[in-house]
C-alpha cells in the first residue's frame, strides 16, 4: 500500500503538464485563427480589386466589341457598295463591247460618239497645251518640267505639274508639249493667264490652248474658216470662245448692228 500516494501524485503531476500543454496548444490554435482571418480579409481586398478590374475589362471588351459590329458593319456596306460599281463596271463594259461591235458592223451610232466623246474629254481634262517652243539640244523630261515651272513663275500662277512631254509626229517644226495639272481648276488658271505671254520676251511666240479632243478640233476649225469669212465680210463683232466646254462663236457687242461693229 505504500506506494500509492506515489502513483496518485504522479498521475496529478502527469495532469497538470496535460492541462498546461493544452491551454499552450488553444492559444495558438486562436492566433493562427486571428491570422487566418487577417489573410482572408486581404484576400477578400484582393478580390475585391480583381473584380472590379474584371468588370472595367468586361466593360473594355464590351466597348471592343461594339467598335468590332461597328467596323464589320462598314464592312459589309463596303463590300455590297464594291459588289454594286463591280456589276455597273461590267454592264459597261457590255454596253461598250456592244458599242464597239455595232461600230466594227457599220456606222458608229451616236450614242457611241458621245460616249466615246465623253471619255476623251474626262481624260484631258487636266491638260493642256504649249506650242513653237524650240526643242533644246539635251531636252528631257527634267528640262521639260523646269521650263513648265519657269512659264508658271512668269504668268505669277501657282501650278505644279504632274506630266510634261512632246506628242506628235517629229518634223519641221517643234512638237506641241502637253501638260497635265493636278484639276481641271489649274487648267482653268493657265488659260486666263495665256494672255500675258505676248507681253514677256521669252514667250512671246509661245502660245497655249486646251489639249482638245478630235471632234472639237475639228469643231474649232470650222469654227476659224466661219469667223475669217464673217471678218472678210466686215462684220468683226465676232469671237471664238469656250463654253462648257466647247468652242462657240460668240458676239462680242450683241446690241449693236454689223456696220456699227465694223466701226468700231
Amino acid at each position: 500500500m505504500p506506494s500509492t500516494p506515489m502513483i496518485t501524485r504522479s498521475n496529478k503531476g502527469s495532469n497538470l503538464t496535460s492541462t498546461a500543454k493544452k491551454v499552450v496548444t488553444l492559444d495558438d490554435i486562436w492566433k493562427s485563427l486571428v491570422t487566418i482571418q487577417e489573410s482572408v480579409s486581404s484576400h477578400d481586398i484582393k478580390l475585391e480589386t480583381i473584380v472590379k478590374n474584371i468588370e472595367g475589362f468586361e466593360i473594355s471588351i464590351k466597348s471592343f466589341s461594339t467598335a468590332i459590329d461597328n467596323l464589320t458593319t462598314e464592312l459589309n456596306l463596303v463590300k455590297e457598295e464594291k459588289a454594286s460599281l463591280a456589276l455597273e463596271v461590267k454592264s459597261l463594259h457590255e454596253k461598250i463591247s456592244k458599242l464597239e461591235s455595232e461600230h466594227h458592223c457599220g456606222p458608229a451610232t451616236h450614242e457611241y460618239n458621245i460616249y466615246q466623246e465623253s471619255l476623251e474629254r474626262m481624260s484631258k481634262a487636266n491638260n493642256f497645251m504649249i506650242f513653237n517652243v524650240p526643242l533644246s539640244a539635251n531636252e528631257n523630261s527634267e528640262t521639260l518640267n523646269v521650263m513648265v515651272d519657269h512659264l508658271f513663275q512668269d504668268l505669277a500662277i501657282q501650278c505644279q505639274s504632274t506630266s510634261v512631254k512632246r506628242i506628235g509626229p517629229v518634223g519641221s517644226r517643234p512638237r506641241p508639249i502637253v501638260v497635265q495639272l493636278n484639276s481641271p481648276t489649274d487648267v482653268h488658271m493657265v488659260l486666263k493667264s495665256k494672255r500675258k505671254l505676248r507681253n514677256l520676251e521669252r514667250w512671246k511666240n509661245v502660245w497655249i490652248h486646251e489639249d482638245l479632243t478630235l471632234m472639237q478640233r475639228k469643231q474649232l476649225c470650222g469654227l476659224r474658216s466661219e469667223l475669217k469669212r464673217l471678218h472678210d465680210s466686215g462684220d468683226h463683232g465676232w469671237v471664238i470662245r469656250n463654253s462648257y466646254g466647247s468652242p462657240k462663236l460668240v458676239r462680242t457687242n450683241p446690241g449693236q448692228s454689223t456696220t456699227e461693229n465694223t466701226k468700231n
